[in-house]
């Protein structure tokens, strides 16, 4: 058994060849070899080393919203259904600040309500979901980036024109 695991050292196996090679020392140890039983193939044929294949697999996601697809038709069938992710892509990347003359508190119910709301319903321009009250309204753009993002372009064209 000595010169088995003399034999052994320094040789890369898988775990399952070297635990079926020690299962067969320790049985030809405790009961002695038996006519029946297979030889073990030589060391050299054991030891293998194992291949592990990589396959980069380039991740294809909607710029908008993050989502991760499968294939670019999935992604493409999401920006059919998902209009405003198409519109978030399209904004400009940099986007200047506004200097406001008077304070915002004064003016901004009114500015806000004609940039997020459609003829002054509780629904959002963007992405057409409707609300029961004010509240609900307005928390959507702190929680949708990406109808936050549309509507504070569309709340500096307003506050451009005043």
């Amino acid at each position: 058994m000595e010169e088995a695991l003399k034999g052994l050292q320094g040789k890369p196996l898988t775990k399952k060849k070297f635990f079926d090679f020690l299962a067969d020392i320790n049985i030809e140890d405790l009961y002695g070899k038996k006519n029946n039983v297979i030889e073990p193939a030589a060391i050299s044929e054991i030891i293998t080393k194992p291949v592990t294949i990589e396959k980069k697999v380039e991740e294809i996601k909607c710029a908008a919203c993050k989502k991760t697809f499968t294939t670019e038709g999935s992604l493409k069938r999401h920006h059919v259904r998902n209009p405003v992710c198409v519109n978030w892509i399209s904004l400009p990347e940099k986007t200047e600040s506004v200097q406001l003359t008077k304070g915002i508190h004064l003016i901004i119910n009114d500015v806000l309500e004609k940039a997020i709301s459609v003829n002054s319903e509780l629904q959002c321009k963007f992405c057409k979901t409707k609300f029961t009250n004010t509240g609900n309204h307005h928390k959507h753009f702190n929680t949708s980036t990406v109808c936050n993002q549309l509507a504070f372009q569309e709340f500096k064209k307003l506050f451009s024109n005043l």
